[in-house]
């Protein structure tokens, strides 16, 4: 896709420095993960400070910047540090409006090639490694691929170009959607789904308009599911698990979610959209993580907890909104202090 058919998709995109607007542009990238011959969308300063962080890899060369127009103006000439170290930058009147008009040529453009209906042994495109178990009723997409020894039992879906690494096992009805890579001796119980699309709308024009999910799952070697695990696909990034990570029954990860190496997540606990969690934490039953926050490496973090800000490393939290834990049982007793006191007293 060139620049100008870009602004048949979204007409309020406007070109303000080039050294190559004809870039053939075949992805959107997330800054963190950034890939030649794709756009970036820069809604604020958040946004922008990291990708000016990157910009002393040469891949940038062959990347276009879109920035939301207001935004850009805002900046006062500081953003002429992007000009020749992006293939081309250019405004857009509103980067959410923008993100769900241009998503879904560019999802097209991965699925128009997949057979979605017929099992890929049928098609003859699917690769299958030796000593696999594969029950049953059993479907395996266009351009899987799946390594030795690997157990598929009755009611599986490996949708088209999924991946599944040597000894892994997966249970009963698990449903595996495209751009999913499993790794080595990875285990995933009943009934989980991975690789559905991520929950991400942007309101206008009176309804909420969907953005199109390419960015994927990678699921590292030697993690485990429990049963009715749902982990989403990343928006233009894959959602990612870290080796030796153990998710326990209805964990739910959503999309653009970093879970580290080692970490555990007990019954229940939430994932919400772009946040992370890093090595070796572990994460009590029903906790509820919001959006785009960092809990850091070695964190206990107490069940039904409800985690609202970053904690560095080490921490140990508590209670709705999370905080230390000493602090928490603090304020538990003196409420129940208070409460008892009061209660006395009336009587």
């Amino acid at each position: 896709m060139k620049f100008s058919e870009l602004v048949q998709i979204d007409n309020s995109i406007e070109l303000i420095s080039s050294s190559s607007s004809e870039l053939e542009i075949s992805a959107i990238a997330h800054y963190a993960h950034p890939k030649k011959k794709a756009i970036v969308f820069i809604k604020n300063k958040k946004f922008y400070d990291r990708v000016v962080e990157k910009l002393f890899d040469t891949i940038w060369q062959e990347i276009g910047i879109i920035i939301e127009k207001k935004f850009y103006q805002s900046l006062n000439g500081i953003q002429e540090k992007f000009y020749g170290q992006v293939a081309f930058v250019a405004t857009v009147a509103d980067v959410d409006i923008a993100i769900t008009k241009l998503s879904r040529p560019f999802y097209d453009a991965i699925f128009k090639d997949l057979n979605e209906f017929k099992d890929g042994r049928q098609l003859k495109s699917a690769a299958i490694g030796e000593s696999c178990l594969i029950a049953e009723n059993v479907f395996i997409g266009d351009k899987c691929k799946i390594g030795k020894n690997v157990t598929l039992m009755s009611g599986v879906a490996l949708m088209a170009g999924s991946e599944v690494g040597d000894g892994t096992i997966i249970f009963p009805n698990v449903v595996i959607y495209p751009l999913v890579k499993i790794g080595k001796s990875v285990r995933i119980h009943a009934g989980s789904i991975i690789g559905g699309d991520g929950f991400g709308y942007h309101f206008f024009n009176g309804a909420h308009q969907k953005i199109w999910h390419v960015g994927g799952v990678i699921i590292e070697d030697e993690v485990e599911l429990g049963a009715h695990v749902t982990i989403d696909c990343g928006t233009f990034s894959p959602t990612f698990i870290g080796a030796g990570s153990k998710l326990d029954d209805q964990v739910h990860v959503a999309h653009n979610c970093y879970v580290g190496k080692g970490v555990i997540l007990c019954g229940q606990v939430g994932m919400a959209g772009s946040s992370t969690v890093l090595d070796y934490s572990i994460i009590g039953g029903k906790t509820a993580i919001t959006n785009d926050i960092v809990i850091g490496k070695q964190c206990k973090v107490a069940g039904m907890a409800g985690v609202s800000q970053d904690w560095p490393d080490g921490s140990i939290i508590a209670g709705h909104p999370a905080r230390k834990l000493n602090e928490w049982l603090r304020g538990v007793a003196f409420l129940r202090k208070k409460a008892l006191g009061e209660g006395r007293g009336e009587g």
